[in-house]
């Protein structure tokens, strides 16, 4: 299913629970679902991201990349020990 929200258009008068809280006969819903409203199942657009963008470590400026006043900090940061 392409958006989850299309689980309102189930008529909840036919959700049955057994004893450990699972829907009785559930894939049968889905199966209804499907044929009666395709779109919902659609493949999804490739427009939207799927995965999250990769994580890239945080790198570290170089005294040649810092301002005057970044290096004096860093410089400080490291020396005042």
């Amino acid at each position: 299913m392409v958006d989850l929200d299309g689980l309102k258009l189930i008529e909840l008068s036919a959700v049955r629970l057994d004893g450990e809280d699972k829907v009785v006969g559930g894939r049968k819903m889905m199966e209804d679902l499907r044929r009666q409203k395709p779109w919902l199942f659609s493949a999804a657009s490739s427009s939207s991201a799927a995965v999250a963008p990769a994580s890239q470590p945080v790198r570290q400026k170089t005294a040649l990349e810092m301002t005057d006043e970044e290096y004096a900090a860093a410089r400080n940061a490291i020396t005042k020990y």
